[in-house]
């Protein structure tokens, strides 16, 4: 409420004066004038008013007083002085005390700035409050404090052991007057007031001094008087539009041109809350950054495939709303066509296809092109598979999951995330790069989220008012979610549809994966059906390339079943056949860790099915499993016990499949839904 703003003081002597002379119209003018016109409007005003520097001191105090929670060290003018240092320092120590107190809005953004700063910052500062303290304070923002009276003693040693941000206090919280009052009360701190600073800074800020004849003015002219570090920039800044007109300021005007940079009508009430817009914007584009070079890498290393990324880009493709997405056919690349309905319409776009034509694929290489062309725009990429649907949407963005999970990703996937330790600092700022459009959402399997019934139509209602736009992918067959869509009306939308391939995707897929000529014969011949699609494809070089002899017939459930025959054999013959199983125990283990996935699947499948359609049903399914699931599952088999399980479930051999995967620290899913499914 107006504290640590000198115009609060202005105002409340000015109220005083117009007081005393309400019945002398002139004289009143004249003294207003002259105090305006003054180099300290406060200190001019008081002094009308007849107050001595002490007076000013004790009104101070007694504002400070009226503040929410500092009743404990309330007392009559008398005894204002001796209010005890540790009174107050113990109360700072409760951080909802600090968060309590009401600051201006420049103290408040600058304790949200601190949080910027780098250990190396010093701070000094002359006024007789601890508001400075507690800006910081109420942001968790570590720092020693150094509190030192008139007469540099009751110093307050400080409690944190580590490099850290450092305040200096003149003079303590109290024990004294302001350092803006007469020369000769303080010149013993001017000394100890300049050894204080670091020689070898690179920048000094002066932040609210005009150059009125003050001790800190005299410590910080006497400082630079001594001062010999030319690399090093002042920036002084007015709050008024020039210097005052004390002699000891004549040589810091002569330095303006040099070193010296004067910023003029500097209020901190506004410069403060500004640049912290500025930094948290500054620092979410440097995360951002960070974000994509590596989300990029993770990107192109989960996937397990024979193409490249950007190998999709020609993929026949229709487009139209989810209703009618074959009503137009698309006549240039698939990503340009993704992009530029991104960035130059407010559509958001639903990528579907049946399993297994590169969704995924496209939706990664989208992300790449997105940044690549356009550095004012920055893609995330949230894979939603095993998510709660209702962190997707919500009303008040800000405050919802879906921001939590981008920063939790932000987290996972930056080398950097160590030092982007304060995303509760741009929470806002990254909501307001969503509905700006700079930042794009791209949802990959919206459509393998978890969710009940009612929250599903809440989702529908929830696209309607969307005031952002998302790209996304669904299945279009095996699930219901892209079904029950088509009756939405107001979801400002386009639908795109992938084909299945046909020989022009085929013969280029069959020349990047170096099949020979036998082999490339047999797929166009045989398989008429497992031909149309990559995944497919992928699988079959894979079994291929492993010279996997058994014949495969042109179906997906013959498919599926002779690559999981030969992964299993080959991680359970890699891991076990030199530790002198016999033949038979081998099959043993191999059957029952085929038994272990298939009843993983049903379990999983099941668990789905209850919590989609039974309304009393609450508990999560377990999409991902740990090994508190899976124990009680392998109890029952004689070979496959929980040692041997985990052996298999972390096999990692370059170059080989495995059919699960790990999601995260002790997390583990299937590769792909489809292994899952055809379980």
């Amino acid at each position: 409420n107006g504290i640590g703003d000198s115009n609060y003081f202005i105002a409340k002597f000015k109220n005083t004066l117009e007081d005393h002379y309400k019945n002398q119209l002139d004289l009143k003018k004249e003294v207003i004038d002259k105090c305006n016109n003054a180099s300290n409007k406060y200190v001019e005003y008081a002094k009308q008013i007849g107050y001595t520097s002490n007076d000013i001191g004790d009104v101070f105090k007694e504002e400070i007083f009226k503040v929410k929670g500092f009743e404990l060290i309330q007392g009559d003018k008398t005894e204002i002085d001796k209010v005890d240092n540790v009174l107050i320092h113990e109360k700072l120590k409760d951080i909802n005390f600090c968060k309590s107190v009401s600051l201006n809005n420049g103290l408040d953004a600058f304790g949200k700035i601190a949080k910027f700063l780098p250990d190396t910052t010093k701070i000094i500062t002359p006024n007789i409050d601890p508001f400075l303290e507690i800006s910081l304070l109420r942001n968790e923002v570590d720092f020693k404090g150094y509190q030192y009276s008139n007469n540099n003693k009751a110093t307050v040693k400080p409690t944190i052991e580590r490099e850290t941000i450092e305040i200096e206090h003149y003079h303590g919280y109290w024990l004294s007057r302001s350092l803006h009052a007469f020369l000769t009360d303080y010149q013993a701190n001017i000394g100890n007031f300049t050894n204080k600073i670091n020689k070898n800074i690179d920048d000094l800020f002066v932040i609210g001094y005009d150059g009125w004849e003050d001790s800190m003015s005299l410590a910080l002219k006497s400082y630079l008087d001594t001062f010999d570090n030319h690399n090093c920039k002042i920036h002084w800044c007015l709050f008024k539009n020039e210097l005052g007109s004390a002699d000891i300021f004549n040589n810091l005007k002569s330095d303006i041109n040099n070193r010296v940079l004067i910023y003029k009508n500097i209020n901190s009430n506004k410069l403060f809350p500004s640049l912290y817009e500025t930094i948290k914007r500054d620092y979410l584009l440097e995360i951002l950054n960070d974000y994509y070079t590596n989300k990029i890498n993770k990107l192109r290393s989960s996937t397990f495939s024979t193409f490249n990324i950007g190998d999709f880009d020609n993929v026949r493709y229709t487009y139209g709303s989810i209703k009618d997405r074959t009503l137009n056919k698309g006549k240039t690349s698939i990503t340009n066509f993704i992009i530029d309905n991104l960035l130059n319409t407010n559509l958001s776009i639903v990528i579907c296809s049946k399993f297994g034509i590169g969704k995924t694929t496209i939706l990664k290489n989208t992300f790449k092109e997105i940044f690549n062309r356009d550095n004012e725009i920055y893609p995330i990429f949230l894979s939603l598979r095993n998510k709660r649907l209702n962190l997707i949407v919500n009303e008040d963005l800000t405050n919802s999951n879906l921001i939590n999970l981008i920063i939790d990703d932000i987290k996972l996937t930056s080398t950097k995330y160590e030092k982007f330790s304060f995303f509760e600092q741009i929470k806002d700022s990254l909501n307001d790069f969503i509905k700006q459009g700079k930042i794009i959402l791209i949802l990959d399997g919206i459509d393998e989220s978890i969710y009940k019934r009612d929250e599903f139509n809440q989702l529908k209602n929830e696209l309607q008012n969307l005031d952002f736009h998302f790209l996304t992918s669904i299945r279009t067959e095996f699930h219901h979610f892209l079904d029950n869509l088509v009756d939405i009306n107001d979801f400002n939308h386009l639908a795109i549809e992938l084909s299945e391939w046909e020989n022009i995707e085929l013969q280029k897929f069959l020349t990047l994966a170096s099949f020979n000529k036998k082999q490339k014969n047999e797929i166009l011949n045989k398989y008429k059906t497992l031909s149309k699609r990559p995944i497919f494809l992928n699988l079959l070089f894979y079994l291929k390339k492993n010279n996997y002899d058994n014949p495969i017939k042109d179906n997906i459930s013959d498919l599926y079943f002779n690559f999981l025959e030969f992964t299993i054999n080959y991680q359970i013959e890699s891991l076990f056949i030199k530790e002198d199983y016999e033949s038979n125990d081998l099959e043993i283990l191999k059957d029952e860790y085929k038994d272990f996935l298939t009843e993983l699947a049903i379990s999983i499948y099941l668990e789905n099915r209850h919590y989609i359609d039974e309304t009393d049903y609450d508990y999560l399914p377990k999409v991902t499993f740990n090994e508190q699931n899976y124990r009680l599952l392998v109890s029952k088999y004689q070979k496959l016990n929980i040692i041997n399980l985990k052996r298999i479930i972390d096999f990692k051999e370059d170059k080989k499949f495995n059919i699960i995967v790990k999601v995260s620290r002790g997390q583990y899913t299937f590769f792909h839904r489809s292994f899952f499914e055809y379980l």
